[in-house]
């Protein structure tokens, strides 16, 4: 099996010296590519136009974490980065529960 995403970004991080973006954009504007240039990628390079789009892979996950249970709700919201239901709640409880997105990560 090749290497990881993960070490693949590491390996990034050594041969940048961890400065910089991992997928930056255009030389000398010093930002990250957008989400308009990776849904162009999609669309044009990569002929998914109708078919897939990034924004998918987030619908992905959510239906099979849910699907094989091992993830419960609320942590698959937090994952997508969704607010609490309830405003008040996501006002007062701003845990991160590290250890459990971890395992998810993961999984």
């Amino acid at each position: 099996m090749g290497p990881t995403i993960a070490a693949e970004l590491k390996a990034w991080r050594e041969t940048t010296g961890g400065k910089g973006f991992a997928f930056p954009s255009s030389p000398g504007k010093h930002d990250y590519v957008g989400r308009a240039t990776i849904e162009k990628l999609y669309a044009d390079a990569l002929a998914l136009e109708g078919v897939h789009s990034p924004h998918a892979w987030r619908t992905s996950f959510s239906t099979l974490a849910r699907d094989v249970g091992e993830i419960d709700r609320d942590m698959i919201e937090l994952l997508l980065h969704h607010v609490s239901d309830s405003q008040v709640i996501w006002t007062y409880n701003r845990a991160q529960r590290f250890a459990k997105r971890v395992r998810a990560a993961n999984w």
